[in-house]
């Protein structure tokens, strides 16, 4: 009897450090960053995107970015969770999505005067940054994305219209 259940024990913790080891594997679909959102510091922000503290900075990288603004404690933050993942999905490689706990990025927050969460931040090189305030749906995201970030910029920083 005492055999009996040495073995399942035995059982039950290699099966356990099994699920564990499985869990902790990087998945192979969908290499680190790609197709999703990543999370960013107030500190990376500054050095990823623009300096928040000069009113004169823009993003000078090579893809537009979402910046979702948002804290854990938000209702609405939370419903529209999903739809940004999706989003990041569909626009792989094309535009650069990142999530900004506002509670852990309270300069940030003021020197951008986000007072009200969610907000998007709608970032292309070279732009002012546009925003979006408030749950919006997955189509009204999509057009701002194709019809800000993604359309065809003038000499003079603003969006050309087709």
């Amino acid at each position: 009897m005492k055999r009996f259940i040495f073995s399942l024990c035995m059982m039950c913790f290699i099966g356990a450090l099994c699920a564990q080891c499985t869990s902790l594997a990087p998945s192979s679909d969908t290499p680190p960053g790609k197709g999703k959102v990543n999370k960013i510091t107030q500190s990376e922000f500054a050095k990823k995107i623009f300096d928040y503290n000069d009113p004169q900075a823009l993003y000078q990288g090579k893809k537009p970015v979402v910046v979702d603004c948002y804290a854990d404690w938000c209702g609405p933050c939370r419903a529209l969770a999903p739809t940004i993942e999706e989003l990041a999905a569909e626009y792989e490689g094309k535009v650069i999505f990142y999530k900004l706990n506002i509670d852990n990025a309270k300069e940030l927050a003021r020197a951008l005067q986000i007072t009200n969460i969610p907000t998007l931040l709608l970032i292309k090189p070279n732009t002012p940054p546009q925003r979006s305030v408030g749950l919006v749906d997955k189509a009204t995201l999509t057009k701002s994305i194709n019809g800000f970030l993604l359309a065809p910029t003038n000499e003079n920083g603003s969006s050309s219209e087709n």
